[in-house]
């Protein structure tokens, strides 16, 4: 994370604002009232109102089909190169079950993008799911 980014992450998970982050407010306890501010942030997966697909059904509809997250990412890594475009991703996401939608799979795809450059490595998606929440650095445009 650059600076500006780590201090957008800082202030969503200080939810009470008081310049520290607790372990409640880290892995946000239902109770801490843990919200990041709009637009952009990290987005709960189902507390994301208007989002075309949240983290638990993105999961859910990948398990159906792929025993772990690891053997979903190799089988969406259509050419092997260790990375997913978003070409990859959505083309693989039409073999969920149910198969994600051209908006569905985009919106995951940014979600999936914690570095923003329009790929997603195996570490990196490994990374955001166990998060259980999809990564925006931006209003995501998904469609």
């Amino acid at each position: 994370l650059n600076r500006t980014q780590a201090a957008y992450a800082f202030a969503g998970f200080d939810t009470n604002k008081d310049k520290k982050v607790s372990s409640r407010e880290f892995i946000g306890d239902e109770d801490s009232g843990h919200v990041f501010p709009k637009p952009g942030g990290a987005h709960d997966s189902e507390q994301t109102s208007g989002a075309p697909i949240t983290m638990s059904a993105f999961k859910a509809s990948m398990s159906k089909v792929y025993d772990t997250p690891t053997h979903a990412f190799h089988a969406l890594d259509g050419d092997g190169d260790e990375s997913l475009s978003a070409e990859e991703f959505e083309k693989g996401a039409r073999k969920f079950s149910p198969a994600l939608s051209k908006d569905q799979a985009s919106f995951a795809f940014h979600g999936l993008d914690s570095d923003n450059n329009s790929k997603v490595l195996k570490q990196e998606f490994l990374e955001v799911l166990n998060t259980n929440r999809f990564f925006m650095l931006h209003n995501a445009s998904h469609g």
